[in-house]
């Protein structure tokens, strides 16, 4: 029998309810958690119902801290007289182990913890989709400001707006992500006066997985169109996908051996989104390269 297994989850950063129910369920069944990666959840096999898990925050937590912050160690230590270990953190999540069913949990109070969750989520997640809402919103701008005229050829204006759809769907992924969360938080906010607890995120998978089929389906039809204007050999808007594919994938190993190597969270942050840019940059021109090729090959 294995004695360790990999798990890949799609949980929303706000979703500790669903993290939680997730690990004890796996406990339940003799899965203790021993990691959380870049892609996987590493589980290690244990004695059934041994362990009993529990999710909160720290808004000053950081992946790229060397060390935790004073904040994570003094939680750390509150839990461990408490009777909960530190297990794993994944960003500002922090996740803590009780082998005692009866361990009292860490926030007993929900409006703290649906505070320290908001703030956690402001600092981290949302300036991120604020800062690609604002960036895909100027570029769309500039392009609309240089619409062709009616007397353009009818194949130059449906280039045009062809051109378009990725902005847009960048803008409507960053909005939706946006929403998704005051929703969640409003929704939370309602839950604790009637039931003393936040609300789950069951509802904002079911919306998660609609603006997913939504984006896709605007993917699709920019291929489409742009192939059917252009031909396929015109494939270099893969260049974009990979991009931002080789981005994330960077940014979480840079970041990771730059804390090994003790950086500082200043030096971390600013080699880590360097490096990321210029690999992402430098290894998505090889693949678009070799996807151009591959269309003008199938066309010729």
């Amino acid at each position: 029998m294995r004695e360790t297994q990999n798990k890949t989850y799609g949980f929303l950063a706000y979703d500790f309810i669903g993290v939680e129910k997730e690990l004890n369920e796996m406990a339940v069944t003799g899965w203790q958690l021993e990691s959380i990666g870049a892609h996987f959840w590493t589980y290690r096999k244990t004695e059934p119902n041994q362990f009993k898990y529990c999710v909160t925050y720290v808004p000053d937590a950081s992946i790229h801290n060397p060390e935790p912050t004073p904040h994570q160690s003094s939680l750390e230590d509150l839990c461990e007289s408490a009777g909960w270990q530190k297990v794993a953190n994944w960003n500002q999540m922090q996740i803590f182990a009780s082998k005692n069913p009866d361990a009292p949990p860490i926030d007993t109070d929900a409006n703290v913890l649906l505070d320290i969750t908001t703030r956690s989520i402001c600092k981290r997640n949302i300036p991120i989709y604020v800062a690609l809402l604002l960036f895909f919103a100027i570029i769309l701008t500039f392009k609309l400001m240089n619409i062709p005229s009616a007397n353009a050829e009818a194949i130059v204006r449906a280039d045009f707006f062809t051109e378009l759809i990725p902005d847009i769907i960048c803008i409507f992924f960053a909005l939706s992500y946006i929403f998704n969360f005051l929703l969640w938080r409003r929704r939370s906010k309602k839950s604790i006066e009637v039931n003393d607890t936040c609300a789950d995120c069951n509802l904002h998978y079911v919306i998660q997985a609609v603006e997913s089929i939504i984006l896709i389906a605007f993917s699709v039809l920019f291929v489409i169109l742009k192939c059917n204007i252009k031909g396929w050999g015109t494939l270099e808007m893969t260049f974009y996908p990979f991009v931002a594919g080789f981005f994330f994938l960077f940014m979480f190993y840079l970041s990771k051996f730059f804390r090994f190597i003790g950086a500082s969270k200043i030096v971390n942050m600013i080699l880590t989104f360097i490096g990321s840019a210029f690999l992402s940059l430098f290894l998505s021109s090889i693949c678009s390269a070799i996807f151009m090729a591959l269309g003008i090959l199938i066309t010729s």
